[in-house]
């Protein structure tokens, strides 16, 4: 663990200089200001209504591009993290110094997970804010507060899969090129290209291990109504969604110890 923490602190540094942050961040953060601001607008039209519209609504409104964008930050972080120190030889450096593989590997993905999870808190924050101000709070603020930090925690969760599978991809793919390809392809393929359909066709449950977005919107609710309608109250959206989350946490440490072993067993 002692290797562990530095590794991490300078990965954290390092990433956060990154241009690609900042863009997307300030992208991300606009649409959530403006969805804020359009709140005070739209959110009066689906009054009255049973669900509590400040979340049915106002914070709902902002949950694909919140994950989409903190997504695509994900899988470029998760890139940068191991392919660009290998294309620059600053990898093979850090791997002749007294420190294990493990330390390096564990220490970048506990790095960027809290990279990830500030980002992740802050746009929810934000997002929360905006609303507050311009249109007003939510009915009850304890029944919030727990379907907020819920839905955060399980936005985090998605970035750090996506995190994880870019670095598995960073380290099976020596070129940074064809990483950097293949990465944003299946972002594109992910995120742009309707196939629920064909996969519920095809692959029955396992659907849901094929595509993470899929898997994720189903946890959002599994049932119809999910964590942001309150009509649904909170500990049966959990029962429903648990086995689908459960899978989600699997799939995290399946794909991270792939990366590992990877990562251990490559000659870099």
């Amino acid at each position: 663990m002692s290797g562990v923490l530095p590794i991490a602190m300078n990965e954290f540094s390092r990433i956060m200089r990154q241009p690609i942050i900042l863009v997307i961040a300030a992208i991300l953060f606009l649409i959530l200001l403006i969805n804020g601001a359009s709140s005070a607008q739209v959110i009066p039209e689906f009054l009255p209504d049973k669900d509590d519209v400040f979340l049915k609504v106002g914070v709902s409104n902002t949950m694909y591009y919140t994950s989409l964008f903190l997504s695509v930050v994900s899988m470029f972080i998760g890139v940068l993290s191991i392919a660009e120190e290998r294309s620059r030889g600053t990898l093979r450096v850090l791997l002749t110094k007294p420190v294990f593989r493990k330390d390096v590997f564990f220490g970048k993905f506990l790095g960027i997970s809290m990279l990830l999870l500030i980002l992740t808190v802050t746009s929810v924050t934000l997002c929360v804010s905006a609303i507050l101000i311009f249109y007003g709070g939510p009915l009850s603020l304890q029944d919030a507060l727990v379907r907020l930090s819920t839905y955060t925690l399980l936005i985090f969760l998605n970035c750090v899969l996506t995190m994880a599978i870019a670095m598995l991809i960073g380290v099976a793919v020596k070129n940074i090129l064809g990483i950097l390809m293949l990465a944003g392809s299946l972002l594109c393929f992910e995120w742009f290209i309707s196939i629920e359909d064909w996969l519920s066709s095809l692959l029955g449950s396992l659907k849901y291990i094929i595509s993470q977005k899929m898997l994720f919107f189903t946890i959002m609710g599994p049932k119809g109504p999910g964590l942001l309608h309150t009509t649904m109250p909170y500990q049966v959206w959990l029962e429903d969604a648990a086995p689908y989350i459960t899978a989600f946490l699997l799939e995290i440490i399946v794909v991270l110890v792939l990366a590992f072993l990877a990562f251990n067993g490559d000659d870099e």
